[in-house]
């Protein structure tokens, strides 16, 4: 977990990183989860070294990412 926000009735939003492997990071490994009811559910997976997550419109998400100095927006 590399970041964490609140979405839509206080709905914890995690950004992870990446997953590890012996070598460190595995690029296009990061993920964007949602955890409702105490169960998590992966948004949008692939995602490249993502280190930050901000909210805008609803269902809208800027998301950076450490590889390349990109910004997506991401809709869901």
């Amino acid at each position: 977990m590399v970041d964490i926000i609140l979405g839509a009735g206080k709905r914890p939003i995690v950004l992870t990183v990446a997953e590890f492997g012996q070598m460190g990071p595995i690029p296009n490994t990061g993920r964007i989860t949602s955890i409702s009811g105490g169960q998590p559910s992966i948004w949008i997976q692939g995602l490249n070294l993502p280190t930050s997550i901000v909210a805008g419109a609803p269902n809208t998400f800027y998301v950076n990412s450490l590889m390349g100095g990109t910004i997506k927006k991401l809709f869901y």
